[in-house]
């Protein structure tokens, strides 16, 4: 059985948290469980109930008062999941008809660890559609350069992920010192948990089919976050480093940078003679601007721990 997790603490969210219950309740199966963990709110703990009475698929929703952050809180919901498949989708997601069977079938290879999909911006306010693609990991979307197939990655997205539990067995749980708390704004957790289970032998499948759209709200793209999010993204890459210790690849990683190298600069630079040239401008110096404070980041990880201020 596959057991979908969804953590959630905010009651602005519970718009969001509703249109994924939707979602769920329109999946083409029916045979799967839905495990939420509300975190610290209880306000938000009672509009959930609210929201999944009606539901047609077991639901357990779990109030956790001891909130130590997102790494913390996804354990706690595998820890309450009966099945042998744990899927994970963000309280702001909406997963096409087809998720919940897709996954299924993607698990019926044991030698597949974890699973990814493809995770579609879905713009909540009109002229938002302007960010570029290329930077759609800032906002958690799928933001390959180059089209993606199916086949074998090494890391996959945490706003659409699922992992056999045999693998979860072997590698242990999400690892707490990674992930959002209230003190710390750095993801890294489930980056940290498909290159281990990557690792230790288990192969790790991109399937475009296990589709959700993602809510961005235009709170995500204002300067201030984006700025807060490159940094972050560079200091993630200087813990998971030391973490791992060099014993996960990093080919998605690699591939990025060679393809805004490679595709993203060259297409760009040829439509600098285009109507279009402005945009064209916009993007690469978004792009590049991005990649600077991500440098800066690890730089300052480097120099000045996080968990030493």
């Amino acid at each position: 059985m596959v057991s979908v997790i969804v953590t959630t603490v905010s009651c602005a969210r519970l718009p969001d948290f509703q249109d994924l219950v939707d979602a769920l309740m329109h999946q083409d199966i029916n045979d799967f469980e839905l495990i939420v963990i509300v975190d610290d709110n209880r306000e938000h703990f009672i509009d959930v109930q609210a929201a999944v009475k009606d539901c047609a698929f077991p639901v357990n929703v779990h109030f956790n008062d001891n909130n130590l952050g997102l790494a913390h809180s996804r354990n706690l919901g595998m820890q309450l999941a009966r099945g042998d498949i744990l899927a994970f989708i963000d309280d702001d997601a909406e997963p096409y008809t087809q998720w919940v069977r897709t996954i299924r079938e993607i698990f019926t290879d044991p030698t597949i660890g974890a699973a990814t999909g493809d995770i579609e911006p879905r713009w909540m306010v009109e002229g938002m559609d302007w960010f570029p693609s290329e930077l759609f990991w800032m906002i958690s979307c799928s933001y390959s350069i180059t089209p993606m197939e199916r086949g074998e990655i090494d890391r996959g997205f945490g706003a659409d992920m699922a992992f056999y539990r045999k693998a979860i067995e072997t590698v242990g749980p999400f690892d707490i010192r990674y992930g959002i708390t209230k003190k710390r704004w750095i993801g890294g957790e489930d980056t940290e948990m498909f290159m281990r289970v990557n690792s230790s032998g288990f192969r790790v499948m991109y399937e475009p089919e296990m589709r959700v759209r993602h809510h961005i709200h235009p709170a995500r793209l204002r300067l201030e976050n984006l700025i807060k999010r490159a940094i972050a993204q560079g200091r993630g890459t200087v813990r998971l480093k030391r973490g791992m210790q060099g014993r996960a690849p990093d080919h998605s990683g690699k591939s990025y940078i060679l393809d805004t190298m490679f595709h993203f600069v060259p297409r760009k630079m040829k439509g600098l003679f285009s109507r279009k040239a402005m945009s064209n401008i916009r993007d690469i110096g978004l792009v590049f601007t991005i990649n600077l404070l991500i440098v800066f980041g690890y730089v300052l990880e480097m120099v000045r721990p996080l968990d030493e201020r």
